[in-house]
């Protein structure tokens, strides 16, 4: 999404969190951005369109390393994606932390941490799926009816359903929503593919 002028926010200390074995990759620990995701999901964001600050903090809490192409703030000019005031200085994160493809083309190809596969709307089945993973929503279209290869969302994984334990949750911001089925949108009331007909979806899942 794009980027706007926001207000300071801060990765703050999420509920502890066992980390299982499975859910860790390197520095990085999934449970535990998943926890933080869940712990905050609701608060209110600090601009009206942050989903992907909020997943930046999440995988910050749960040990991904920032960068100087990934990070709170920003010394490069051309790396900049909003601006966040504290008292008479202000901050810019960089535009990977800011807009959802960005992030995406910085985590798969950049930093070469996560693979990226297209879902199909019709399976709810994700067996991939670990938490603190990604699903990537591109639903803006680019001829009325298909998506146009801009990723326009970000949330986590962040539970799985008791019904099918292959079912991701997710936790988002824009709108807050926590362990949503990632299908289903709340605010339509009926599944994404309704809602949004010719949106893609894609796995961005971390190895």
């Amino acid at each position: 999404m794009t980027a706007i002028v926001f207000m300071l926010t801060a990765v703050v200390a999420a509920p502890t969190a066992s980390a299982s074995p499975e859910s860790c990759y390197g520095q990085f620990c999934g449970e535990k951005a998943a926890a933080w995701a869940r712990a905050y999901a609701e608060d209110s964001p600090k601009y009206e369109s942050d989903c992907t600050w909020f997943v930046s903090q999440a995988l910050w809490f749960g040990g991904m390393p920032d960068t100087a192409k990934w990070t709170h703030t920003s010394m490069d000019d051309d790396n900049r994606g909003g601006s966040r005031a504290r008292g008479d200085m202000v901050f810019w994160p960089t535009r990977t932390a800011t807009i959802a493809d960005e992030l995406k083309n910085y985590l798969v190809n950049d930093a070469g941490v996560a693979t990226i596969t297209q879902l199909s709307w019709r399976n709810n089945n994700v067996f991939d799926a670990k938490l603190g993973d990604l699903i990537a929503y591109d639903w803006d279209l680019h001829d009325g009816k298909h998506s146009d290869g801009i990723i326009d969302h970000l949330a986590m994984v962040t539970g799985f359903s008791d019904e099918n334990p292959n079912y991701p949750l997710v936790s988002q911001h824009s709108p807050g929503q926590t362990n949503r089925g990632w299908t289903y949108s709340e605010g339509a009331g009926t599944w994404i593919e309704h809602d949004k007909p010719g949106a893609s979806v894609y796995l961005i899942h971390f190895v």
